[in-house]
């Protein structure tokens, strides 16, 4: 039996008791309701100073901080969900890898600063930090972009001098490790039990700790020293310029020490992650002043499967469950599943056709307004799993406070973890 608090941040909340195993696993045994008063949440968040000062250097320039749930309206987006972290660490080369937990979001079994923190040194710990730039015109110039991060703690007694290096290789923050940045078992021979997952295989890093020349490009965008607890601005100008014209793939950062120690047991440097709920003013940010025309392309969810109706009128047919994908061309999140994976991916095509019947709903629209609230939709992108008659036997959605069913939001960006949670959703059945 597991116990999940499953809440928004501030204001009404309740403790959900649930069947870990057997036939009945994930269903409700109990909920507890309790409030949650938190002053700093949903509180308009101002500009960083130094956001405020690039504001003042390009007074022609359109400046945006971008961070978990800013409001982005410029480039149509009610609320930003674009950025990823990630801390991993421990590198003993012993006989299974090494590897030390990571923040991978849904898994809270090794304490609460999993979700809410960044850690950098001490076990050789880095993190792994992207935005998602997608939004942005390919010809928007970008004069200045600042990585800002709030540090919570640090060891005044260690070495705080690190480097800021663009990645390569992609990574999701469910399943990075010492190994791999798609890598489920974190130890340096993958287990032979079958594939890991129904579509696509593990990628590992070209080395451990993602040091190899195709991990990683040679040189450092930056390097840093953590003088203090507070914010820290680190110029990354010069990754942002090569992401947005396409000379570099968007893999995001590394942020790492410059001279690595293994301590256990420890950490140098805690800073505040994307996630974290306590104070969303915290959160990491990256500020750009961009000149130009910043107009993004208008962006519309593709509906498919000619609507709800007629794919269970399908499902009944061919006997498959149907799977309906909820989009919104208002998230980043499900433009990325729409465009990338959907869309994008042929063997992500085949396996949906061969195990569902598949049909694309844009839950913006108001005549699937009340469909959605019968099955508690209540952000995007959602996979709902249809069984007979329309019942719901699966709810995939972007892990959150009041998501405790759901997957974080990378895993729908990537056709390995996408096609195991179906699977898993497919396993539990009706």
């Amino acid at each position: 039996m597991s116990l999940l608090s499953t809440h928004h941040p501030s204001g009404p909340a309740e403790l959900v008791l649930s069947l870990d195993t057997g036939p009945y696993q994930g269903r409700i045994v109990k909920r507890i309701p309790f409030v949650i008063d938190n002053p700093w949440y949903g509180k308009p968040i101002v500009d960083h100073p130094a956001t405020a000062q690039l504001k003042a250097e390009h007074p022609r320039a359109t400046v945006v901080e971008l961070y978990h749930e800013a409001p982005l309206p410029q480039f149509g987006l009610p609320s930003y969900d674009g950025v990823r972290d990630v801390y991993f660490g421990d590198d003993r080369q012993e006989a299974t890898g090494g590897g030390s937990c990571t923040s991978h979001g849904t898994d809270l079994s090794y304490g609460t600063d999993l979700r809410f923190q960044l850690q950098l040194g001490g076990e050789a710990r880095r993190t792994l930090i992207k935005y998602d730039l997608s939004m942005l015109p390919p010809k928007a110039n970008v004069v200045k972009a600042l990585l800002l991060l709030h540090v919570e703690e640090l060891d005044e007694k260690a070495d705080r001098a690190y480097r800021v290096v663009a990645l390569k290789k992609r990574w999701s923050e469910a399943a990075v490790g010492i190994m791999g940045g798609l890598n489920a078992t974190n130890v340096a021979k993958p287990f032979s039990r079958g594939p890991l997952y129904p579509v696509g295989d593990t990628e590992n890093w070209d080395e451990p700790r993602c040091i190899g020349t195709a991990d990683r490009y040679p040189e450092p965008v930056a390097l840093v020293s953590f003088e203090k607890t507070g914010w820290t601005a680190i110029d990354v100008t010069a990754a942002v310029k090569n992401w947005v014209i396409g000379q570099w793939p968007n893999h995001g950062l590394v942020i790492e020490m410059v001279k690595e120690t293994y301590l256990m047991g420890r950490r140098d440097i805690v800073i505040t992650a994307s996630d974290s709920p306590v104070d969303p003013r915290r959160r990491p940010r990256l500020s750009m002043a961009i000149e130009g025309d910043v107009a993004p392309a208008p962006y519309q969810v593709r509906e498919v499967g000619g609507g709800l109706n007629a794919a269970l009128a399908k499902s009944a047919t061919a006997g498959k469950p149907v799977l309906c994908h909820v989009l919104s061309a208002g998230s980043i999140t499900s433009r990325q599943l729409e465009g990338q994976v959907l869309c994008g991916l042929p063997a992500i095509k085949r396996y949906i056709d061969e195990k569902f019947v598949e049909v694309r709903l844009d839950g913006d629209r108001p005549e699937h307004q009340a469909f959605l609230k019968s099955h508690g939709v209540r952000r995007f992108p959602t996979a709902l799993v249809l069984g007979p008659e329309g019942r719901a036997a699966g709810l995939l959605e972007p892990f959150d406070w009041d998501a405790p069913l759901g997957l974080v939001r990378s895993s729908f960006e990537f056709e390995q973890l996408y096609s195991k949670a179906l699977e898993q959703a497919l396993r539990r059945g009706p």
